[in-house]
């Protein structure tokens, strides 16, 4: 069942790519279901996109962050979830009262 879903929204994602391939919400969509089912290069990959067409998108840096820091890169992703609150991502989880970064 978690399998067809997964195909079944990369298939919706890669149809949305492919009639608006500068959409970086989508790329960082599209990334953030690699990195839940593990494809962690592609994941990577597709943020890093999304953040070409939207160097201030703070999901996507947040996201990148969790990426490094899951492959034990935390200079890395203390950078990207530094970016990610530049940019607005840390107000959020602030007014939602939770930490942004888990070592925090």
């Amino acid at each position: 069942m978690a399998t067809t879903q997964y195909s079944d929204a990369c298939e919706a994602y890669n149809r949305s790519i492919n009639l608006n391939p500068n959409d970086a919400q989508t790329w960082c969509s599209l990334g953030v279901l690699y990195y839940a089912y593990g494809q962690y290069r592609e994941a990577l990959g597709m943020l890093v996109k999304a953040l070409k067409l939207n160097p201030k998108m703070a999901d996507a840096w947040y996201n990148v962050g969790a990426l490094y820091e899951m492959c034990d890169q935390p200079e890395d992703a203390q950078m990207a979830y530094q970016k990610a609150k530049e940019h607005g991502l840390g107000e959020r989880f602030a007014k939602a009262g939770i930490g942004m970064n888990p070592r925090e």
